[in-house]
């Protein structure tokens, strides 16, 4: 777990550092479960409120044409009550 920790800390650096640039207005995570709840406890407080959505997948071996088929059609979908 120790490595997940790392890695999950290191992205959340570059997620950090990217929202503070300007890069990103909002941020959707995609993650297999336990490495998201990781990932999670290590973004700061300012780029886990940018987060507006999340995916529970492991989808590192998928073809990145099939990571659209796990996310909202629009970004309104996103704010829909």
């Amino acid at each position: 777990r120790p490595a997940a920790v790392t890695f999950a800390r290191r992205l959340s650096r570059r997620r950090d550092e990217a929202r503070r640039k300007g890069e990103f207005e909002d941020l959707i995570v995609v993650a297999g479960p336990p490495f998201l709840g990781t990932m999670r406890a290590q973004l700061s407080k300012p780029t886990r409120a940018r987060v507006v959505h999340e995916v529970p997948k492991d989808l590192v071996h998928s073809p990145p044409e099939s990571l659209r088929d796990h996310l909202p059609a629009s970004a309104e979908e996103l704010r829909a009550p």
